[in-house]
């Protein structure tokens, strides 16, 4: 599946956690790549981060050159791993869905870096009163294919995959009155290596 050369050393830097690395790490199962998964404790983040371009993670480091921003390095690799679209058209699509999955994302990020305990019961009943009517929007962006695009599953059904892995933390049956997207998360799970990837993959306490 992958294109990208055999010799190419890829390091991804991210918290010992799921969140926006996951897609990442999901990318790079699929593809079967080796790379090195460095995760940074929580607690040395204060030190680590000086060395983080933007002082943010993910860093995806591909032969000692690094590239942040974790949108970006999710274009990047499916590109080079053969996991986006066919043509133009299609990778347009795909970015149109991606897109509008990170827009749900980000409202979770609210809640995450929120603290405060009414501020934070506020963000999450702003979310789960939200992202239900964002999902009826991407509902009708799936068409009657096994996957987003056609019949091969690509970084668009990953990174939906994600998304409600994000938003399950603060919400839940976002997705009843979609079908066709809780049928598109329960065909990504069953994807033998999503689900070898899950069963594997490093536990931890925190999935944002």
């Amino acid at each position: 599946m992958s294109s990208s050369s055999s010799q190419t050393s890829y390091k991804l830097y991210y918290f010992n956690a799921y969140g926006r690395a996951e897609v990442l790490r999901f990318l790079f199962h699929l593809a079967e790549v080796e790379y090195e998964d460095v995760r940074i404790e929580f607690a040395d983040w204060t030190k680590t981060k000086q060395e983080m371009g933007f002082k943010q993670v993910p860093v995806l480091e591909v032969d000692g050159k690094r590239l942040t921003q974790s949108v970006a390095i999710t274009r990047y690799l499916a590109r080079e791993f053969g996991l986006y679209g066919k043509d133009n058209w299609e990778c347009a699509l795909i970015d149109s869905f991606v897109d509008n999955c990170q827009e749900i994302i980000e409202k979770a990020i609210v809640i995450i870096k929120t603290f405060e305990p009414e501020q934070r019961k506020k963000e999450i009943e702003k979310l789960q009163a939200e992202v239900p009517k964002e999902f009826e929007e991407l509902e009708k962006l799936v068409g009657d294919n096994n996957y987003f695009i056609g019949d091969q599953i690509t970084v668009a059904d990953l990174f939906f995959y994600n998304t409600v892995s994000i938003v399950s933390q603060f919400a839940s049956n976002f997705l009843q009155t979609c079908p066709k997207l809780e049928a598109l998360r329960s065909k990504v799970e069953a994807h033998p290596r999503v689900a070898d990837w899950l069963q594997k993959r490093p536990a931890t306490s925190y999935t944002g």
